[in-house]
């Protein structure tokens, strides 16, 4: 089966969403918060908040410390934009 064809806009988030992946499994805390806007809002798996890049960067930082870390892999599936 082909992969199917992407617009730019898809293969641009299908990027940002490999490269995040990416600096989790490498445990990389500034390079993931750094794929953050300053005023970003990123909410944890267990639905903690953080509040832009320098929040991110501490918090994974502390996470990446102190416990180990489940490997992700993801897929994206676009559909129709209506």
């Amino acid at each position: 089966m082909s992969s199917p064809v992407l617009t730019s806009e898809q293969a641009a988030i299908a990027a940002l969403y490999e490269q995040l992946l990416n600096c989790w499994n490498q445990r990389d805390a500034k390079a993931f918060a750094a794929l953050f806007d300053n005023d970003a809002l990123c909410i944890g798996f267990d639905g903690s908040s953080m509040n832009g890049c320098a929040e991110i960067e501490a918090t994974l930082g502390h996470i990446f410390t102190d416990h180990v870390t489940a490997t992700y892999s993801g897929s994206l599936k676009f559909g129709p934009c209506n």
